[in-house]
Formats: structure tokens, sequence, C-alpha cells
């Protein structure tokens, strides 16, 4: 069976489409010379396979799918799939802008974002406010951006070093989107305002499997901000993730699920965050709902103002045995080995609900190691890794 008809199975499964369904294979940059040339050429249900590399400038970022239900992936994966967004203050941009009402079928795959940054750029001299595109440029989402009621799939990437002038410094949810993550690493992010990580906003309700938050920085939810309450279907739901070493420099280092959202936490570890006011693990504001089950969280860090449901079978104060996790005081940061030792009771055969608590598996932690790997690579290594 040749390459090619290998891939085109294994997406049939991923994604649950009959493999009569499937389409054309768009090389890049074989065929193609950049992503987005592959993309605009993709008809449904075709894939753009793009080839290990470093892709940036014009067409290799501010990608968008146009709503069509086909798939981006990587042939070899994150690390030797790179979308170095090279942005800066004159030039803002980011790796993905997902707006085109996709649907569960559109998938990206398998890329390293890096270097995103959005902002407003500066006016050009003389020129009046508002005068320009400038004073319209979105802020959210400096590494992905998902909004007006996307339902995209999002698969092995990772997502560092990307920032936002406002919210979502790696990723932003926005306007009734529903996106499913899955396998994800966001870290070494900042956003100015909320969401360091990751912020879910305006009726969104993600679903994030298997992922992981570290490092990241923002006044408002140094990991995860959660400001929504949404607009259809259930919660943001957060399935064994794993949520640790963010910082808030006011509070929510953790998580800030702020007033009238909702959100669920279903085996996941939140742990070793921190913020200067309160709530270093978890912010729970009035009226919002927010609940846990068979989790790993230091309760002394939560901060409950709305109606938190601690479930059952949470543990408490029992850390989470990381190999070698970073401080939260210097994020951002893209270092630590947040993989588990044997003796963690994140591992299934010792967690109070007998199934995995969250996104990273069994570590090497008895390998000495003179030098923190860069995190992103570490992660990536044991994500998901059977435990």
């Amino acid at each position: 069976m040749s390459t090619r008809t290998r891939i085109r199975l294994a997406l049939c499964c991923a994604i649950g489409v009959p493999t009569s369904l499937l389409g054309a294979t768009l090389r890049v940059p074989a065929a193609y010379p950049t992503i987005d040339s592959g993309i605009l050429a993709a008809q449904s249900g075709d894939t753009v396979l793009v080839a290990p590399g470093v892709y940036t400038g014009p067409g290799n970022r501010n990608l968008r799918l146009y709503g069509k239900p086909i798939v981006v992936m990587s042939e070899e994966g994150p690390e030797r799939t790179i979308l170095d967004v090279q942005a800066d203050f004159l030039s803002p941009a980011r790796g993905f802008l997902i707006d085109g009402g996709e649907t569960a079928a559109s998938v990206v795959d398998g890329f390293t974002i890096m270097n995103g940054l959005m902002s407003t750029p500066p006016r050009p001299e003389g020129a009046e406010r508002g005068s320009d595109a400038s004073e319209r440029h979105d802020l959210s989402g400096g590494g992905l951006r998902v909004t007006f009621q996307s339902h995209p799939t999002i698969r092995n990437m990772i997502i560092r070093n990307c920032h936002s002038e406002i919210s979502g410094g790696g990723v932003a949810v926005e306007l009734g989107s529903a996106p499913t993550l899955v396998g994800c690493v966001i870290q070494d992010c900042t956003a100015s305002f909320q969401g360091g990580g990751l912020s879910i906003e305006f009726g969104a309700n993600p679903r994030l499997e298997r992922c992981v938050v570290t490092g990241n920085r923002a006044r408002f939810g140094g990991g995860v901000a959660n400001d929504a309450n949404p607009f259809t279907g259930p919660p943001p739901h957060f399935v064994e993730c794993t949520i640790a070493s963010n910082f808030a420099d006011d509070s929510g280092g953790g998580i800030a699920c702020f007033e009238s959202s909702k959100s669920t936490f279903e085996r996941v570890v939140v742990w070793g965050n921190c913020a200067v006011q309160q709530g270093a693990e978890v912010l729970v504001e009035r009226f919002s709902q927010t609940g846990f089950a068979c989790s790993v969280i230091d309760l002394s860090g939560i901060h409950d103002e709305g109606t938190l449901d601690l479930g059952k079978d949470n543990l408490f104060d029992i850390p989470p045995g990381f190999c070698m996790p970073d401080s939260c005081t210097s994020a951002p940061s893209d270092r630590g080995d947040y993989g588990v030792e044997d003796a963690s009771p994140c591992l299934a055969e010792k967690s109070p609900c007998g199934l995995d608590v969250g996104g990273i598996g069994r570590g090497a932690c008895a390998i000495p190691d003179p030098v923190i790997d860069s995190g992103w690579g570490k992660l990536k290594s044991v994500l998901g890794k059977h435990r």
C-alpha cells in the first residue's frame, strides 16, 4: 500500500468519511508553492499535504480554509512542519484564521505555529484615527483564531511564542464557534488582557481533548480564560488536559471563569499556576458555573464566587508528579517536562476513577538530563503516550 493511500485511509478513519468521498492530495511545496495556494486549489474532500520545513511569508500565514470541508495536514508532524509567522507590531499576523462556518470535516492537523502577534499597527504619520483598516484590526488569537460559528477539527498542533494585544495569546475561540482541539500544546504565549494560552468568548463552546496549556501569561486567565455562555449546545468542555505553570498578573493563574460563563473539566490537572491577586489555580466569578470531575487540583488556589461543582473522585492537594515542571513565575516559558513519574496519581492504575488524568502520559523522569529541553518538543514526545 502506498504512503498516499495509507494517509487517505487514516484520514478516513479519523474524521468518519467514506473512502469513496475522499478527493485528491495536493502537495506543498512540490505542486503548490505555498500552503494558501494549495488550500485555494482544494475541492471538497481534498487533502492539502505539507512537506516538512519552515514556512514563512505571504501564503504561509493568516491562512484560512474558506469554509471548505478539506484536510490541511503535515506529512511528518508538528516538530518538522513549522509555520513561523514572523509577525511584529508593524505587520501583525497569525497562523490560521478559521471563520467560514467550517464543520468538523474541515481539519487542520500537525503544525507548529510560532511567533504570531495580533496588535494594532501604528497609523501612518498624519492619518486620522479610524481612517484606516488598522483601527478595525482584530486583536485576538495570536496563533490561531476560530470565529463566526465555525466548528473545525484541530489536531496535533504546537502553538508557542504567540501574543495578542487583548485576548487569546495562543488561541481565541469566539462567536458561537465550537471547534474540537485534540492533542494540542499551547505554551509560552501571552495576552495583554485575558487568556494567555486560550480565550473563549461570545457564546463559543470548544471541546479540548488531551491538550496541554503551560507557561502562558495574561492579566486574567494566564492559561485559560472562559468568558462565554454558549449560544447553543453544551458548555466548553476539557477532557484529559494539563493546565500548569501559567501566570496571571491579576487573577486566575491557571483558569479564569468569568461572570455568567459555563465550563466543565473532566480528568484534568490544574497545578503549579500562580496569580498576583486571587485564584492562583482557578478563579470562578459570580454567576458562573464551573464543574470538575476526576481531576487533580491544588485546592488552596481556588477562588470561588459563583457555582463551583467539585463533583466526585477529585484529588485535592496531591501533587501530580510532573517530571520537571518549570516555575509559573518564569512564564512566558516553553521549558519544563510535564510527563509524570511512575507513582503519579494521574496514571489510570492510580487515579481515583481508574482513568488517565491530564494531557501527558508517563514520562522518562528517571533519565538524568542536565538541561531541561524546550518544553514543546519534550511535551509532544509524550503527549497522548499510552500510560
